[in-house]
């Protein structure tokens, strides 16, 4: 689900940035960014004229920053230039603001904006400024799509800023328990069940074309590797090229496809275990208000290598509410899933259905709070192959905490607990575990 939201970063920000601009009455600053706008505060406070050149140096790159939507880039020079010549300060605070709006955090905007009033804003946009203030406070400005969850994580990651590529890798170290390994000289038996530590990392990138400004076709690639301590039979690594497409119909509904190829290779020689081609198609709908609805359908078709018996194809849908508290630095959401997998062997095929809820919360601009609750039934087809007359049925619960927390723009700490518990009618498939995970996410 979270190819699709991003997509539309440019054509949210081009939108946002029109309407605010038209607020504030600074339009006239695309055109002239080598003439930064007159300033009233600290009127009268002698400047060294070292420092007043500095200034006016840093407020032009700002500006030119700012029409190339690098707002990282912009939001260091502006605070350059106001520590430099307070003559900038409010001028500065009221850009600052204008950045924190497009990045779809209107509570931080609203309050840096009420500091470039303090600091003395000109009188020709106090009126303006207070209009905009009152328009972010009172949520109506638009939901573009950059307000989205999978957006702000964009845009987290920098995929947002006006970049063509983007790129992330993250290392990470769990403590598992509940490694369930089968009883083999008793297959009926419960399975032992092990704990382990294990080292993980991921590289994702990718680059993104504009065909308008509603159309992006973008390319990308993901690897995949776990290294267990001890059992490494389970040792992973996934290797995932990918395409989509996503399409903007205005700023309430966007809509993707795409397709992504993947070869897992598994064991302590890394050995090719499966292949899986997944076709997805989904939408973000903005239902008005508060209200936003997300759903997606994957199709996955898994050839096995190791197994030509467990060869299977899955059809899963994905609807999602979410209600913002009142904007996505807060939000609740309520998922349901359902599933079929259809594999070469009865006793392999299952339908699931399953519900989710949980909250983002974030505790300040660097730091967040993500929590969720879940429950699955999974209804086997077919006889058991070991327990005769038996049909397998499975109930899934699972919850999850994660706090993280961005060290700099480029630097991502995180912490996560992760439970999961399955109640089987057949006593070997009943298991639980525990997985504790501490990681670090680099990205560009």
């Amino acid at each position: 689900m979270h190819r699709g939201v991003a997509g539309v970063a440019r054509q949210g920000q081009v939108w946002a940035l029109f309407v605010l601009f038209a607020l504030v009455g600074r339009a006239e600053c695309f055109a002239q960014a080598a003439t930064p706008p007159p300033a009233a505060s600290g009127q009268g406070v002698a400047v060294d004229p070292e420092n007043a050149r500095k200034a006016m140096e840093a407020l032009n790159a700002a500006l030119e920053a700012y029409k190339r939507k690098e707002y990282e880039v912009a939001r260091r020079q502006f605070q350059q230039a106001a520590e430099l010549d307070r003559r900038y300060e409010a001028t500065c605070r009221s850009y600052l603001a204008l950045i924190l709006a497009v990045e779809g955090k209107p509570a931080e905007a609203a309050t840096v904006l009420k500091e470039a009033r303090a600091a003395g804003l000109e009188a020709g946009t106090a009126d303006a400024v207070g209009s905009l203030l009152q328009a972010i406070e009172s949520g109506k400005l638009p939901e573009g799509p950059y307000r989205t969850p999978d957006a702000r994580a964009a845009a987290t990651t920098r995929r947002g800023d006006g970049k063509p590529w983007w790129l992330s890798v993250t290392v990470a170290g769990d403590y598992v328990s509940g490694i369930a390994l089968p009883n083999e000289a008793d297959p009926t038996a419960t399975p032992t069940e092990e704990e382990d530590g294990r080292f993980w990392t991921r590289v994702h990138g990718g680059y993104r074309f504009a065909l308008t400004d509603h159309d992006r076709i973008s390319l990308s690639y993901t690897f995949f590797q776990t290294v267990y301590g001890s059992v490494d039979d389970f040792n992973i690594q996934a290797h995932t090229p990918g395409a989509g497409y996503e399409h903007a119909f205005g700023d309430r509904l966007l809509a993707g496809v795409g397709y992504d190829y993947s070869t897992y290779l598994i064991g302590s020689e890394l050995d090719l275990y499966n292949e899986q081609h997944h076709v997805y198609a989904n939408g973000l709908l903005h239902q008005g208000g508060n209200f936003w609805l997300r759903g997606q359908y994957d199709f996955v078709d898994l050839e096995y290598d190791v197994n030509d018996d467990l060869d299977a194809q899955a059809h899963y849908g994905t609807l999602t509410q979410f209600l913002l508290l009142p904007d996505w630095d807060r939000y609740v959401f309520l998922t349901y899933t359902h599933g079929e997998y259809d594999a070469d062997e009865d006793f392999q095929t299952f339908t699931s259905d399953g519900l989710a809820a949980g909250a983002s919360y974030a505790l300040s601009e660097k730091a967040r709070l993500i929590g969720s609750l879940g429950m699955s039934w999974e209804r086997y087809d077919g006889e058991d192959p070991i327990e005769a007359g038996e049909t397998r049925d499975d109930g899934v619960f699972s919850a999850s905490v994660r706090y993280e927390r961005n060290l700099t723009d480029h630097v991502l700490l995180f912490v996560q607990y992760a439970f999961r518990s399955v109640d089987s009618n057949l006593a070997r498939q009943e298991i639980e575990s525990h997985t504790a995970t501490m990681g670090v996410t680099f990205s560009w």
